[in-house]
């Protein structure tokens, strides 16, 4: 019996075996029969011991940086949020910076801050799709990404 072995989650709660050329998904779990013929082998069929190899993270792509942005952005403006942060430019710039109120010239000050980061966002996602081994651990770890 030839059989091979790979933990599938990163909490090592599962795995998938190929035995005999056919692919199980397993739990790791001592009560498992098939995760017992795995770990311990069978005296009887001269099956050996499998050593399961570790879980391995499938490799980062663009569409996953894509969507890391986006959430990122969305988590922080919302859409609601960011349809009412273009009003109220849209507003403030019909005013005029000559005729505004400094409680509307610090909300200028405000989206102007809000811009700069979700452009930072953006220029960085372009920088990791560009190069994906920038990635450092999953792309959704907070050192990828500016603060």
């Amino acid at each position: 019996m030839n059989i091979t072995a790979t933990y599938s989650t990163p909490d090592h709660t599962s795995i998938v075996a190929e035995i005999d050329g056919i692919s199980f998904a397993v739990p790791a779990d001592p009560a498992n029969r098939h995760f017992r013929l795995i770990v311990d082998g069978d005296a009887a069929t001269g099956t050996a011991p499998t050593v399961i190899a570790p879980y391995a993270p499938p490799p980062v792509t663009v569409d996953d940086v894509k969507e890391e942005a986006g959430r990122r952005i969305l988590e922080r403006y919302p859409d609601w949020y960011q349809r009412n942060m273009i009003a109220d430019a849209v507003t403030l710039a019909e005013i005029g910076a000559a005729n505004r109120t400094a409680e509307q010239n610090a909300r200028v000050v405000e989206l102007n801050s809000a811009w700069g980061w979700v452009t930072a966002v953006r220029v960085r996602s372009n920088e990791l799709e560009a190069n994906l081994s920038l990635v450092q651990g999953a792309v959704s770890d907070d050192l990828n990404w500016p603060g």
